[in-house]
Order: structure tokens, then sequence, then C-alpha cells
């Protein structure tokens, strides 16, 4: 890495645009891919850990990426491999949910036409298996999508539906 007289280590980025090889829209979206990329892989993660600690503040000269967290939270399901592992975890197949949105919520997630018209087939009366099988997108993907829908709370379980013949017992 070269340095300004009497400034320190120079970042490639700067180097690169100042050497005309790259502009300053290119070198963002580079940053803001590789940032990406690591966050979508976090979703991939089966279990884990994190620690967080508080420290010191940023310097001046970071290049902050900005990425709305429910946008992230919806793109990181979507990304996800697995989507048995996220399926299950809203429930057996006989689950309904409901929808329990504002307006508000939907804009700043962003949601695309068919993310959309998923999300409006859920009405406290079609099964997680109707969903899934009639949605827009294949059975996996509108699978992720429910759940990130569940774990942003734009959804929520309704009311177990006891079928003729069963019983509960604890």
């Amino acid at each position: 890495m070269s340095e300004r007289e009497g400034s320190g280590p120079r970042r490639l980025g700067e180097m690169l645009v100042e050497r005309e090889m790259m502009s300053p829209a290119a070198i963002y979206e580079a940053i803001r891919e590789q940032i990406e990329s690591i966050v979508w892989s976090l979703f991939a993660w089966e279990e884990g850990e994190v620690t967080f600690r508080i420290g010191e503040s940023l310097p001046a000269d970071t290049v902050r990426i900005l990425v709305p967290m429910r946008q992230v939270i919806v793109q990181g399901i979507k990304r996800a491999a697995n989507a048995k592992t996220a399926v299950a975890r809203l429930g057996r197949r006989e689950a309904v949910f409901e929808p329990c949105y504002r307006v508000e919520d939907l804009i700043e997630i962003a949601l695309d036409d068919n993310e959309y018209k998923l999300l409006c087939m859920v009405n406290g009366k079609r099964t997680l298996f109707e969903l899934c099988t009639h949605g827009p997108h294949s059975p996996a993907d509108n699978g992720k999508l429910l759940y990130a829908y569940h774990v942003l709370q734009i959804i929520k379980k309704g009311p177990a539906e006891e079928t003729p013949g069963s019983s509960r017992s604890s």
C-alpha cells in the first residue's frame, strides 16, 4: 500500500478513483456488494453465537453503507439455502396465519409485486401448506418469504383450528 506524503496508508478505492480507473459510484457499489455478501452469508447459519462490544466510534473516513434492516431480513432469508428449516419454524402444514401490518411497514420493507401478492394471500383462513403451494413463487421460496414475514411481525399465527375428530392432549 502506498502512502501520501505525511498522511499514512491510503485505501485502494481512493487510489483507483484518483487514477481514474474506477468511478466513486463503482467503488461504493463494490464495497456495498462485499458487505452485503458477508451479511447474506450470516443467514445460512443453522446456529451460532454473536457477541457485541461497545467500542470506539468509527473513523470519519469510514464508508457507510445504509440498508434498511427490514429489507436486510427479507433479502437474507430469501437467499438462505435451506427453506425446510425456515418453514419448520412456522409450525405444522395446517398452521394458519393472519396479517398484522400497517401499510407504512410494507413501504419500508419494499416488497415487490409477487412478494406483496403472497402477503395478500395471508388471510387467517389459508394454511401454511396452501400458501406455500399456491403462492406466486416456488413452494420453497414462498415458505422462506412467509418466514420472513413472520420474523418481521407482519403476519402472525392465527387461532389454532381443531380438525374434526382431533383432541388436544397435554
